[in-house]
């Protein structure tokens, strides 16, 4: 019989009261709410990995988190090295979890999968509501933007930027990395009503990456810089001439394919 077994889970959250993802002394954050939870049920200590480390107030569709569990020493929902019970587990899951943290998927993987080193891509969207009239539902759901945007200057600046690059100008300045280079397959925008959707797809991003560009793309549909400038921002790898970092209330990261 397996000793050590690892278990992925797929989580939805609204991240509006959470400090974000990691563990963080003083903080609520939503990798504490899951281990406590995880291990009450299966009676032995347990530390999850996320597939990402969303920021305070950023949003997940699925997020995905994988932990290994000693089955020969547990005591809780898999006593005595019983088959995983999928719909045993998210029922148990669901039913002590917070209400804004559900378990939309649960199973037994090979012991080398890891949910942040497995990831081969991830997708990620930024909704802004784009209206002269902000929304008292969906206030802590997208960023309101009152200001007009033009779509099909917002596509073009986009464009420059799909693609293998190195993001530093659209890193945050305190985020130290060996190499800033990521490849962005996708950068998608469309309008649905009021609300614009940004999608981006890639092998991994940069810390506040995707914040930093969205405030840029906004400079551009509005006019004040061009695509050309957006070109110019990229190559040059200066944080300062990016434009502002947009809200985290608007990000979610929606899936992540391995």
């Amino acid at each position: 019989m397996k000793s050590h077994r690892t278990i992925r889970i797929t989580l939805e959250y609204d991240g509006t009261r959470y400090s974000g993802w990691q563990r963080q002394r003083g903080a609520i954050t939503i990798q504490q709410a899951v281990e406590e939870v995880l291990q009450q049920l299966f009676q032995q200590k347990i530390r999850i990995e996320g597939s990402g480390r969303t920021d305070a107030g950023v949003h997940a569709l699925g997020q995905v988190a994988s932990f290994k569990i000693d089955a020969a020493h547990d005591r809780g929902i898999l006593k005595r090295g019983a088959r995983l019970n999928r719909g045993r587990l998210m029922l148990a899951l669901n039913s002590l979890l917070p209400d804004d943290i559900v378990v939309t998927d649960a199973r037994e993987v090979p012991p080398n999968f890891h949910a942040r080193h497995s990831a081969k891509k991830k997708r990620y969207s930024y909704y802004i509501l784009n209206r002269r009239y902000s929304s008292a539902i969906h206030r802590e759901r997208c960023y309101f933007y009152p200001s007009h945007l033009n779509l099909n200057l917002l596509r073009r600046a986009s464009k420059v930027l799909t693609g293998k690059h190195s993001f530093r100008a659209f890193a945050s300045e305190s985020f130290k990395k060996k190499s800033y280079v990521r490849n962005l397959t996708r950068l998608s925008i469309r309008r649905h009503g009021d609300l614009l959707k940004f999608t981006f797809e890639a092998d991994g991003f940069l810390y506040n990456m995707i914040r930093n560009i969205v405030g840029t793309l906004l400079e551009a549909g509005r006019g004040k810089i061009s695509a050309a400038d957006v070109r110019r921002i990229l190559h040059s790898e200066k944080r300062h001439l990016a434009g502002p970092k947009v809200p985290a209330h608007g990000l979610y990261l929606e899936k992540v394919s391995y």
